[in-house]
């Protein structure tokens, strides 16, 4: 009776995965650092000012970084990450519509208000960047549009409705808040609260004339999922 011969497999550089974790971590460190560099000294801090926040060297940040483009869209990315979780748990179909409307706007315009170092970084292109470099802003937005389209398609698909117009709804809601408060920022008018109120009947208006249009009736104050179940059932006339 022959033996198997077990697999032998390569043993694992702990050193390696040990030098990995610490760049990651360093890293982490560094963006952090960032962070805070922007919000005490605005979106055109130099990298002295994060190697000091840090308590490195800049040219421990360079080891961890190619250039300072690379240094520049890691950080925006690290920012838009932040604020894409904190928009992420808006989305809840046990809310009504108009709280999931009001929570995000509120949630967003907060962070623009509480951080604008932040947001004007995170939007602004740099010459370092390159005009051919990933715009992370950008792909913040696509990445909220997508979330809302996934809404818009679960709602859609449970009543039995064509969802070829949930995505570019979803684009163009986020297109409208983003272009809205961008321009705010730079104005300062109206007020952070008539904003709000402003873009929450716009969303609303647009979401619920659209989604009339292909048969579906939403009450802004009742939950989602219960207007959902209530079209079901009188699709089903049970």
């Amino acid at each position: 009776m022959s033996k198997t011969t077990p697999q032998r497999h390569p043993p694992t550089d702990k050193r390696a995965l040990r030098w990995e974790r610490h760049k990651t971590a360093r890293r982490l460190h560094i963006l952090d650092a960032a962070v805070t560099a922007i919000e005490k000294e605005g979106p055109a801090v130099g990298v002295s000012r994060i190697a000091d926040e840090a308590q490195l060297t800049r040219a421990v940040i360079y080891r961890f970084f190619r250039d300072r483009a690379d240094l520049d869209y890691k950080i925006r990315a690290h920012i838009a990450d932040k604020v894409l979780s904190d928009l992420a748990p808006t989305l809840n179909p046990e809310e009504t519509p108009i709280v999931l409307i009001r929570r995000g706007i509120r949630t967003y315009l907060d962070w623009t208000t509480q951080h604008p170092h932040l947001h004007q970084f995170v939007g602004s292109r740099s010459s370092r960047d390159g005009s051919a470099g990933p715009d992370v802003a950008t792909g913040a937005k696509t990445s909220i549009a997508l979330q809302i389209t996934a809404l818009f398609n679960t709602v859609l698909t449970a009543v039995g409705k064509e969802t070829d117009s949930a995505e570019p709804l979803a684009f163009a809601l986020v297109g409208l808040v983003d272009a809205t408060v961008n321009r705010w920022r730079r104005t300062n008018s109206p007020s952070k609260e008539s904003l709000e109120s402003l873009l929450c009947g716009w969303t609303l208006q647009l979401i619920t004339s659209n989604m009339e249009a292909l048969g579906l009736s939403l009450d802004p104050e009742i939950p989602l999922r219960d207007s959902i179940s209530a079209h079901q059932h009188a699709r089903t006339g049970t």
